[in-house]
């Protein structure tokens, strides 16, 4: 699978990208929402990992766009600044799923899994 990975501190890109790449998958990373969704109209991904803080820019905005151009592909919101009222405006705005920073690599592991496993449609 190819992973997108969009965050603005280079250390978490590298991190989750080693985390990916460790578990046998391609790796991509952006720090910002135009680099992001220039990678987009270049490869296919199969899932987006999306932090909702990107220094100006809103990862809520971003998914959005995300949703708007390729709403097949399934994006995983996280943050370091976790509230309820942000995990629940993530899963409304049609997230697959809200992690907490930093995030256990077995989180990761089991989204790779249930992406893998489970058909497109099935997923959101």
């Amino acid at each position: 699978m190819n992973i997108l990975i969009i965050d603005d501190e280079k250390i978490i890109r590298e991190a989750v990208s080693q985390l990916v790449e460790d578990a046998g998958h391609g790796a991509v990373s952006a720090g910002r929402g135009a680099a992001a969704l220039i990678a987009m109209k270049r490869t296919p991904f199969d899932l987006v990992l999306l932090d909702i803080n990107l220094g100006r820019e809103s990862g809520f905005d971003l998914l959005g766009k995300i949703q708007q151009s390729h709403p097949k592909i399934p994006v995983v919101i996280f943050t370091s600044a976790a509230t309820l009222p942000i995990e629940e405006e993530a899963i409304r705005r049609g997230a697959l799923d809200f992690w907490e920073k930093p995030f256990a690599p077995e989180q990761l592991h089991q989204m790779l899994v249930r992406v893998e496993t489970t058909p497109p449609a099935l997923r959101l």
